[in-house]
């Protein structure tokens, strides 16, 4: 488990050239899923749910489609790697990562992955 390929200011500024472009919110959770999947061999899927009443639903993937695309909002993921989406106290969603190498996240790899999440809940 070595340091993070994952670059999150170079996803953040992807992120935000598209907002300037007016995506759409899909289309915005859509490119942080497929930026986030390409940095690293490791990762099998990333998955974007996003709360929905009391539910969170995956609304865009990076990966292979997953049985699971609603679950409680209080449920914890599955993943191997879960960061929620925070806007200001509340949760409104959640970044799971999906890899098959045991022991692949090291804390430099959450906080990256946490950079992209808060930029993310300004934009959406």
């Amino acid at each position: 488990m070595g340091d993070t390929v994952l670059k999150p200011d170079s996803i953040i500024k992807g992120l935000h050239g598209a907002f300037c472009r007016d995506v759409s919110r899909h289309e915005l959770l859509q490119l942080a899923a497929a930026k986030i999947q390409s940095a690293d061999t490791r990762y099998v899927g990333v998955y974007m749910y996003m709360v929905r009443g009391d539910n969170l639903e995956l609304e865009a993937f990076a990966g292979p489609p997953k049985e699971l695309t609603s679950m409680p909002a209080d449920q914890p993921g599955e993943s191997d790697l879960t960061v929620s989406v925070h806007l200001h106290d509340k949760v409104i969603g959640q970044i799971a990562i999906d890899c098959d190498t045991p022991d692949a996240f090291s804390e430099v790899e959450r906080n990256a992955v946490s950079k992209v999440a808060d930029a993310l809940a300004t934009l959406l």
